[in-house]
């Protein structure tokens, strides 16, 4: 195995690039569009650069579009095209919240395709990682050209893999006023010292200021299937909600990163899915946990630019990347 690291003046370039459009938005001033899909209308907004290939980002547990850190989305999109899309039944879109992430993401795959994109790059945090997963498993061959997998782990238990941490878990899910949302977030997304508290807490005030039409967390029914999809994927029941198995076979170039101790879905994880994986990179961000991507906004976004732009982020299995900042 062979340690490569991308040079910080090419991600720099990548990340600065200037391309000037009078039809780029940003994250705060994207428009919320619309379409139908077998009735169910899903929300989603898409902005930044065009004529790129776009970057469908899958959100985390409860979360709805307006749950993205604008510091990292306004990074990211100031390159490329970036998607935003609420799941059914969450945020803006109507229907009902799926119960296992293959019916999540079956309805990602179907939104991608009915708003007329042909191939795509995919990000997931957390839930939104397994999600993804199956997005590039189940989706029609060339749709999904990379993939990035943050803060997550594979479907079933496998041998050295960890499950979820419940007991955090559950602060999520069971937090309801914004306050509670606030201290459940911020202990388990960052570390529990103060710099991660002061960290986490920028954040969250970027989150809250970034749209003055912001959407709620996922309601209780809603969050009740999400934690159903939980269940199901660590016991998935036919290959079409299983991952791990068939990422051995997955063989397009795969991005996998996490914060060094992720008390939410633990860095263990994040170890494994590299290993399992054919063609992947790890990247490891100190000090951090679940929400190392916003600590750490600018950094993962050249990270990320510059791993979708790359012409080098096949390694055909033989030489795969690791790196711990």
């Amino acid at each position: 195995m062979q340690t490569a690291l991308l040079s910080t003046e090419y991600c720099q370039h990548l990340a600065r690039r200037a391309v000037s459009s009078v039809n780029m938005n940003t994250y705060e001033t994207a428009d919320n569009k619309y379409v139908t899909v077998n009735g169910v209308a899903y929300a989603y907004r898409q902005f930044g650069v065009p004529n790129s290939i776009p970057l469908v980002m899958c959100n985390h547990f409860r979360s709805t579009i307006d749950q993205w850190d604008p510091k990292l989305v306004n990074a990211l999109c100031a390159s490329r095209t970036v998607v935003l899309v609420d799941y059914p039944g969450t945020g803006r879109s109507n229907g009902q919240a799926p119960t296992s992430f293959a019916d999540t993401a079956h309805s990602i795959i179907s939104t991608i395709q009915a708003i007329g994109l042909r191939e795509v790059d995919v990000l997931g945090l957390s839930i939104g990682g397994c999600i993804a997963q199956l997005v590039a498993l189940n989706s029609p061959p060339g749709l999904v050209r990379r993939l990035i997998l943050c803060g997550t782990r594979g479907s079933g238990a496998a041998p050295g893999t960890a499950p979820a941490d419940y007991s955090n878990v559950k602060i999520l899910a069971d937090a309801i006023t914004l306050d509670q949302q606030r201290e459940a977030y911020l202990r388990t997304f960052y570390p529990l010292h103060p710099r991660g508290r002061a960290r986490g807490l920028q954040v969250w005030e970027r989150m809250a200021a970034g749209r003055s039409d912001r959407m709620d967390y996922l309601g209780r029914e809603g969050t009740a299937n999400q934690l159903q999809c939980m269940k199901y994927w660590g016991k998935p029941r036919n290959e079409r909600e299983e991952s791990w198995s068939r990422l051995q076979n997955l063989t397009i170039p795969v991005l996998v990163a996490n914060g060094s101790n992720d008390v939410l879905v633990p860095t263990v994880n994040s170890w494994m899915l590299y290993k399992q994986l054919p063609n992947a990179q790890l990247h490891l961000f100190p000090d951090s946990g679940h929400g190392f991507l916003n600590e750490w906004a600018e950094m993962f976004a050249r990270l990320v630019c510059a791993f979708l732009e790359s012409e080098e982020g096949a390694y055909g299995g033989e030489v795969k990347a690791v790196s711990h900042l």
